[in-house]
């Protein structure tokens, strides 16, 4: 299901793009319901797909079963979509009834590269989710993830 501007508007990821650029994301956007148990992604996989939770609960497990949850809104999964070598890190499951923003890793690639203003301000926000991701995965986290 689609969504619009007043859905997207108040997540932290988007705080800084304007109304216009919230209108041309919100057309590449769809909404939909996960439930509990629902493995979203595989680590490995074609990274295809980037989520953003809306509401629930997501565990994270990277390799050697190193596991995180999310639970906050505007938390994303599928950053790999847009960061080479477009494989997902991580494996992501619902823990309940969920309900996450998603939109196909082309599209937002494609969206990203074409609008130099709205791309910079999202992969600015992705790059620190996937450092902090890395080294958590890696073993090398100075602090907790989130």
């Amino acid at each position: 299901m689609p969504v619009n501007v007043s859905t997207i508007e108040s997540l932290d990821l988007f705080e800084n793009l304007n109304h216009e650029e919230l209108e041309k994301l919100a057309e590449l956007l769809n909404s939909r319901e996960v439930k509990q148990g629902e493995v979203l992604f595989k680590r490995g996989g074609t990274a295809d797909t980037f989520f953003i939770i809306v509401s629930g609960k997501f565990k994270i497990t990277y390799e050697g079963g190193k596991t995180f949850e999310l639970e906050s809104k505007s938390e994303i999964m599928g950053w790999s979509t847009v960061v080479a070598p477009f494989e997902y890190t991580g494996s992501g499951e619902a823990l309940i009834d969920s309900s996450v923003l998603w939109m196909p890793g082309q599209e937002f690639f494609r969206l990203l590269q074409s609008h130099a203003a709205i791309g910079e301000k999202i992969m600015n926000k992705i790059n620190q989710v996937a450092s902090e991701r890395q080294a958590f995965a890696s073993g090398n986290e100075k602090t907790t993830v989130i």
